[in-house]
């Protein structure tokens, strides 16, 4: 039987003790509300290297979607005649960009360089409701807006004779209001849910080793695409 590695899973801020598991591999991930993976035998390794990394690849990004974003609604709010609703949308989609850069750049300079210690279960929690949650109601915006531009081009292509019943000014703005509403009320009750579940479940562990680290790269190869 092959020997598998040990490793511990450190959840900071969460209880006293670590909770340990059995992975085939090392993935260490750096603290942000989520669990610190390291090797038992290498408990004391730095993972300098990784954050060097990660920050070479993380602050460009947000960066250069900030700036992008910024031309693009300089550009759109440029353009001559009425304003359409497509281009409405993508100001909404523009602006909730720009707020998940500017949060995810605070984020990490926090965690990462503020808050690179274990810290009480309180600066914790702040941290979470403060940085984590609004940054998550941007991106869920920026999702909606997406998704209100495809159904502006649906209704444009296959239903031309209802399109300018449909995209009035009115609905626009509503469907703008409501994606904030929706992103607001859902996130925050997905939060509240999420801080509830068991520290030791799979979900508890691994959703925040794996899948918010994993939605924060895609979150910014979208943004710039």
């Amino acid at each position: 039987m092959e020997n598998q590695t040990s490793i511990n899973i450190d959840c900071h801020g969460y209880e006293e003790n670590t909770a340990t598991t059995i992975l085939p591999f090392k993935f260490p991930i750096y603290q942000r509300n989520q669990c610190t993976i390291f090797d038992q035998e290498e408990e004391n390794e730095s993972y300098s290297l990784e954050n060097i990394i990660f920050y070479i690849l993380h602050f460009p990004l947000c960066i250069t979607t900030i700036l992008l974003n910024v031309i693009a609604i300089n550009l759109v709010r440029n353009i001559r005649g009425p304003v359409k609703a497509t281009n409405k949308l993508f100001l909404n989609l523009a602006v909730a960009n720009i707020a998940t850069s500017i949060l995810s750049l605070i984020r990490e300079i926090v965690y990462g360089f503020i808050m690179n210690q274990k810290m009480g279960k309180y600066d914790w929690l702040i941290t979470f409701w403060v940085l984590d949650v609004p940054w998550a109601m941007a991106y869920f915006v920026a999702v909606l807006s997406l998704v209100g531009i495809a159904l502006v081009r649906y209704i444009a292509v296959l239903h031309p004779l209802k399109r300018l019943f449909l995209l009035t000014r009115s609905h626009i703005h509503k469907y703008i209001l409501m994606s904030w509403i929706v992103s607001i009320t859902t996130v925050s009750t997905i939060s509240a849910l999420f801080r509830t579940f068991p520290k030791r479940s799979i979900f508890g562990i691994y959703c925040r080793a794996f899948a918010l680290p994993l939605l924060h790269i895609i979150c910014y190869i979208t943004s710039i695409g």
